[in-house]
């Protein structure tokens, strides 16, 4: 069990209703520390602006889709993260037969499996070299999927299929 008291989590998308919902439960659970994941500041989030209200929360700059934003993310907090909480989301609809827009599959499989891709091999190793670090040496990766990373629903088909290559790189 990974209990968040006095721990220093890491949420990859503040910009969700899930984001706000995290942030407020680790926080309840007395998190020591809370960073914040968010791209795009351009683009208005109501859940990210009610983050922004909160106390003991850091906001930090992170773009799954980007291996330097990343890696340069991971340069400042990566020794310090004890939970890592993958709640990237790109939603759109259309299946195999319904969309000829590549690009947004593309976006889909670019979030959701290599943004895992990039968190695992930029966090990873920090994470696991805390294995043996006292009282605070257990590490937790949370990988939050959708249902459609093990039932397809041909409505979101190309969401399901980024779902379900997250959910098998997770498995490695």
């Amino acid at each position: 069990t990974m209990d968040p008291k006095d721990r220093r989590v890491l949420i990859v998308n503040g910009k969700t209703p899930l984001g706000l919902a995290l942030v407020k439960s680790f926080r309840a659970a007395g998190a020591r520390e809370v960073f914040v994941g968010y791209c795009e500041p351009w683009k208005t989030s109501v859940s990210l602006e009610k983050i922004k209200t909160m106390d003991g929360i850091n906001l930090v700059s992170l773009d799954v889709t980007d291996t330097d934003s990343v890696e340069e993310l991971a340069a400042v907090v990566g020794g310090k993260i004890e939970i890592l909480v993958i709640n990237s989301y790109h939603l759109r609809p259309g299946g195999v037969v319904d969309r000829m827009d590549l690009n947004i599959s593309r976006d889909e499989m670019e979030i959701h499996y290599f943004g895992l891709q990039r968190l695992a091999g930029t966090f990873g190793p920090a994470m696991r070299s805390r294995g043996a670090d006292g009282n605070h040496g257990a590490c937790a990766w949370v990988n939050v999927l959708s249902a459609y990373a093990q039932v397809n629903n041909p409505y979101f088909g190309t969401y399901s299929a980024s779902q379900a290559a997250a959910r098998s790189l997770a498995q490695c």
